[in-house]
């Protein structure tokens, strides 16, 4: 799979509404598309800054995500982000196509996590809801446990709620499974 690109038509009613806006940066719109393909569920700060290519402890993500919370676009709800009755009217119909099963929720992740990372989740992912040791995932993506960058890739997937670590077995997380899983 692709990249998912974001539309870029600019007939649609909500692209021309964005488009309107000359003192909303491009981030901000992005930022608005990315909220409105997952409404009415949100994402959380460091998966929608994932997924923008923001870090989202850096001003850059922040002042974006501060233009959308003062004109009442988006909403803040502790860790997580949501898109507002208001941001979807403007975004209108440019909303991005939803992943609405497992593959297309891969791929989105895919293009956004470093090449280990995401051969742990794939492997993970195949898995099934029994999820995998730790030991089996390290094998399975190619990785020696104990090396600094087995932690970091796993720490990419658990910091982005994709996988969950517990007593050792590691899962993929719903957000996999649009569709639900077996």
């Amino acid at each position: 799979f692709a990249e998912r690109a974001l539309p870029t038509r600019s007939d649609a009613p909500g692209s021309a509404r964005l488009d309107g806006l000359p003192d909303l940066p491009d981030g901000s719109r992005k930022m608005l598309r990315e909220l409105a393909a997952r409404h009415p569920l949100g994402w959380t700060q460091r998966q929608l800054g994932n997924l923008l290519g923001y870090a989202h402890t850096k001003s850059t993500y922040r002042t974006y995500r501060s233009r959308l919370t003062a004109r009442d676009l988006i909403t803040v709800a502790g860790n997580d982000v949501f898109i507002t009755e208001a941001g979807l009217e403007l975004v209108g119909d440019a909303v991005p196509e939803s992943p609405t099963d497992h593959a297309a929720a891969m791929a989105i992740w895919r293009a956004k996590l470093p090449a280990g990372s995401y051969a742990m989740l794939e492997a993970v992912a195949v898995a099934g809801p029994d999820g995998l040791t730790e030991e089996e995932m390290a094998e399975r993506s190619g990785y020696d446990r104990e090396t600094s960058t087995y932690r970091t890739y796993r720490s990419r997937l658990s910091s982005n709620g994709l996988v969950t670590i517990e007593g050792g077995t590691v899962r993929a997380t719903d957000i996999l499974f649009p569709e639900g899983q077996d």
